[in-house]
Order: C-alpha cells, then sequence, then structure tokens
C-alpha cells in the first residue's frame, strides 16, 4: 500500500500539485454535528477528538437541532477548522444537489447543497467532511471530481479530507488524526498514519481507505 510510504494529496490540477502546501495551526474551529445520540455515525467521538486539539473557548458547536442551514452558513467563514460528522449524498446529474444532512424537524431534513458555497468566502480552513462520498462526484475533464469537497475548495478552503464511498464507523481513524494533529504532524501525515494503524490493526481496506485528503495552491 503506498499509504505505508507516502503522505498523499490529490490536487485537481498539476499547479496545485507542485505548489507548496502547509496547513498552520487551527485558532478557530466549527464542529457540526445533527446526530449526537447513540444511534448515530459515531459523531460523539469524533467531536471529542476535534476538542482535543484547541481549547473549547475556540471551538463552536452546532449540534442537535442547533445544526441548521442558515447557522452553518453564518459561521462557515469565521473558522480555520471545519468538521461536518453527518450523512451526504453526491449527485452524478447535477454536482451543485450534492449535500451535506444538518438538522431537520418532522417534516424534512434541512441539507447544505454543494451550491450554497458558491458565493462564499472562507478563510482557508482545513475541511473534514466526515460523511459518505463527500469527495466523489462526476469527474470533469481537468477539473477532477465535481463533489462537495471541490465546492468548499472552490469557496476559499486549502484542503478537504472527504471519502470517496460510504464508510461506517469513521470515528477510530479521525480520533487519531486530530490526536495526531494535535502532535504537529501534517494533515497527509495524520491521515496517512491513521490508515496504517486501521490497516494494521487488521480493518479492509473498505474501512479505511475511502479517506483522501485534496488539496489547492494557497491563494
Amino acid at each position: 500500500y503506498l499509504v505505508r510510504d507516502w503522505a498523499i494529496r490529490l490536487a485537481p490540477t498539476l499547479a496545485d500539485a507542485r505548489a507548496p502546501w502547509t496547513v498552520p495551526a487551527p485558532h478557530s474551529a466549527l464542529l457540526v454535528a445533527p446526530e449526537t445520540g447513540a444511534d448515530g455515525t459515531g459523531q460523539a467521538g469524533e467531536l471529542d477528538a476535534v476538542r482535543r486539539v484547541l481549547p473549547p473557548s475556540a471551538v463552536t458547536l452546532l449540534s442537535g437541532p442547533s445544526a441548521t442551514r442558515d447557522r452553518v452558513l453564518t459561521a462557515l467563514p469565521t473558522a480555520d477548522l471545519i468538521h461536518f460528522a453527518t450523512h451526504a449524498s453526491s449527485n452524478d446529474r447535477a454536482p451543485g444537489w450534492a449535500y451535506l444532512d444538518l438538522a431537520g424537524n418532522a417534516l424534512a431534513t434541512d441539507r447544505l447543497y454543494a451550491h450554497d458555497l458558491t458565493d462564499r468566502a472562507l478563510r482557508h480552513p482545513l475541511v473534514v467532511l466526515s460523511a459518505c462520498e463527500s469527495a466523489a462526484g462526476p469527474v470533469a475533464g481537468v477539473q477532477g471530481p465535481l463533489s462537495l469537497a471541490r465546492a468548499f475548495l472552490r469557496a476559499g478552503a486549502t484542503g478537504v479530507v472527504g471519502t470517496l464511498w460510504p464508510m461506517p464507523d469513521p470515528a477510530r481513524l479521525l480520533e487519531t488524526f486530530y490526536r495526531l494533529r494535535a502532535q504537529g504532524r501534517s494533515p497527509a501525515e495524520a491521515l496517512g498514519a491513521s490508515q496504517v494503524e486501521r490497516l494494521e490493526a487488521g480493518a479492509p481496506p473498505a474501512a479505511w481507505a475511502p479517506f483522501v485528503l485534496v488539496v489547492v495552491a494557497p491563494s
């Protein structure tokens, strides 16, 4: 496996791949987790892992009913680490309608669509999309996959950790990822080491390989 020997980053263009790329230590974080109960998707463990990276005063948490589209869109431009722990869906026919599930009510589930990010100006955060198929989408020539990850990059993110297919329980991998980030490892190094840890624990590739780091050159 390449991940044993290399810190891997994916880039939409050759210019992005060749550019020097670093992510400074975060000073503020936005955590979005619509489902935090015992029957969720390991979100409680993920949230605790992110909290260990930053002091409580630096973390904005939108969980349960507070994780609405309006509140998320308002908070996005203020964070330099953004973590979504939710469900997602890609859209091969209309990539702008790929979405992340947010809070809902008895009638409907609120959603953040890829096209909602078109006019947003993020402050170059690292974004972690702990959601199914968040880095997957139809391939558009040299642009690569038109995914939720791509939408965040176009809005100003400097890098996005996303998934290429459904992953049943990402919490354990992400807990290791954030622990290594807190120790000073780069996102690519931390993600690779987290995947190798799961590999050496006997987990099949389907349980750790869907996570990728997509980056763009700093603007």
